[in-house]
């Protein structure tokens, strides 16, 4: 009977009851807390790399140590050669050049030679004068007198015909002689002024040494255009000059008065 009460259920409530009170009364916690420990005393090491080699060099013996190298050959290994900087190569020799030469001297000095493409000005202006010192020019020579007209000629010209169509800045020309010989004088006037126009202003004293009256002694002015292309002569009457107050010097007010009066009318024929 025994036999099959402990074969029976009361069997495995007798092993439930002893399993609960072996769980509340033994100490499984410290236990386990060992176990955790001893682990963590377990140690892992690396492996360790083999040795390397001795590096000797070639026909060394083993123990015997390599030849020290000098300071410098590892300086040189550790810092970068410069750079090499090529000399220039010499340039080929070449030929002295030459001197410009120079333009060659035209003949005949004094009188310019002119070529087909030479511009010409379209107008010059000149003036022939008299002085005597009963018209008051007594301290002035006949070609400075001249030269003081020839200013004043070229200002009048230039504000009809525009500045830049008057050239009056070149060396005065007495021409009288010229205007006697006719055709052929004013030809040479041409010739020599160099211009497609010519103007000139005539200012003589006619009756020098005839009269005991000064104002016989003012001078009379003509003036003469003359167009060298064809040969066109346009010519004033004379007229006398008298003394003005506002004179800069003798005669100055009038002949200016009278140049306007002669460009004005001739205009159309002194113009480019």
């Amino acid at each position: 009977m025994s036999k099959s009460v402990f074969n029976g259920p009361l069997l495995f409530i007798v092993f439930g009851g002893l399993a609960l009170l072996a769980y509340r009364y033994l100490p499984f916690e410290s236990l386990l807390e060992k176990i955790k420990a001893g682990r963590g005393d377990v140690q892992y090491t690396e492996q360790a790399a083999p040795p390397v080699a001795e590096q000797r060099p070639v026909g060394s013996t083993p123990g015997q140590l390599a030849p020290a190298v000098p300071e410098e050959t590892e300086r040189s290994r550790a810092e970068p050669e410069p750079p090499k900087v090529q000399a220039p190569k010499p340039s080929p020799q070449q030929d002295p050049v030459a001197p410009a030469s120079e333009p060659p001297t035209v003949a005949g000095a004094g009188k310019p030679a002119l070529s087909p493409e030479t511009v010409l000005p379209n107008l010059r202006v000149f003036v022939q004068a008299d002085v005597h010192e009963r018209a008051g020019l007594a301290d002035i020579s006949a070609d400075r007198y001249a030269e003081l007209l020839k200013v004043e000629l070229t200002t009048v010209a230039g504000d009809y015909l525009g500045r830049e169509a008057v050239q009056g800045e070149d060396t005065n020309m007495t021409f009288r002689d010229y205007l006697a010989e006719g055709r052929e004088g004013l030809e040479q006037i041409c010739e020599l002024a160099q211009a497609h126009r010519v103007l000139l202003a005539d200012v003589e004293i006619a009756a020098a040494g005839f009269s005991n009256v000064d104002s016989a002694y003012w001078p009379e002015v003509s003036y003469i255009a003359i167009n060298c292309g064809d040969g066109r002569v346009h010519k004033s009457p004379k007229k006398r000059l008298e003394p003005h107050r506002l004179d800069t010097f003798e005669f100055q007010q009038q002949f200016s008065r009278r140049a306007q009066e002669f460009i004005a009318s001739q205009g159309y024929f002194l113009k480019p």
